[in-house]
């Protein structure tokens, strides 16, 4: 079996409308062309799909989806064209966009997130707002409760909020907090392989542990760890951030942010 694919051609169809005028009266008459039909040149469904794959799914930027379109179809499509793909995507998605972040909103629990990004050489950042089923996106040039207000989930958002500690979150005081434990491991990660925190890799192991354990036991139809189980677990947990804490207690004093407000901490003891 040779798997291939078949040559790559654009198929053209032409509408032509024919005007008629009436010999009596003179009324002129326009033949109506299909619907999507309304320029000189049309671009089909299939054709826009691509475009929105390669430019949203595959992250292409326009230039290069350009090239594609060149490159495999001898199409030379515009700068111009792409964005009004998008723009005519965009409106009738509009009402789709609104409902997922109802749903979103109305979710038990949630995971919300930022990260940045540049927009003609300045700094943006796209939050997000996701559930299994579900993820919303918006850009803003602000970090903060901007941004998280412009995305709209989070100050209706009533059930567990999972985000990274960044101080603006626990402004919206109507949902219950839970912090990401796949941000806790890469911090750990860096604290333990470049600080040299042995803390903080026994800390590592532990919650890949515990979610272990957790997973498991969903496995088996259950819901919970066992009482003595979850005990042990919290003990060991509370020792290795006494741990850590003493390790940090018996360094000398890092280096000022200036010559006045509080010294600055370590990256280990602000974890």
């Amino acid at each position: 079996q040779v798997f291939d694919l078949p040559p790559f051609n654009v198929r053209v169809i032409e509408h032509q409308a024919e005007v008629k005028q009436c010999p009596h009266c003179g009324q002129e008459s326009r033949a109506i062309f299909p619907q999507g039909v309304s320029g000189v040149a049309n671009y089909g469904s299939r054709l826009q799909a691509i475009a929105l794959y390669l430019m949203h799914q595959q992250f292409i930027p326009y230039e290069r989806c350009r090239e594609i379109f060149r490159d495999l179809f001898s199409l030379p499509l515009s700068a111009g064209t792409l964005w009004d793909i998008n723009q005519r995507v965009d409106k009738k998605l509009a009402g789709t966009y609104e409902e997922i972040k109802d749903r979103i909103s109305q979710a038990k629990l949630a995971h919300f997130d930022e990260t940045g990004m540049r927009v003609n050489g300045k700094l943006h950042w796209l939050h997000t707002a996701s559930t299994p089923q579900l993820t919303a996106y918006g850009l803003h040039s602000s970090r903060g409760q901007g941004g998280m207000d412009a995305l709209g989930v989070l100050g209706r958002f009533r059930g567990y909020a999972v985000h990274d500690h960044l101080a603006s979150y626990f402004d919206y005081l109507r949902c219950r907090h839970v912090l990401c434990n796949a941000h806790h491991l890469r911090e750990l990660t860096f604290v333990a392989e470049q600080e040299k925190e042995v803390w903080a890799a026994r800390m590592k192991l532990l919650l890949r542990e515990i979610y272990q354990k957790v997973e498991a036991e969903k496995q088996t139809g259950g819901n919970n760890l066992a009482p003595a189980l979850r005990q042990d677990y919290e003990r060991t947990y509370d020792c290795l951030i006494n741990q850590g804490l003493r390790y940090h207690r018996s360094l000398p004093i890092f280096k000022s942010t200036g010559s006045r407000g509080r010294k600055k901490q370590r990256p280990g003891k602000n974890l």
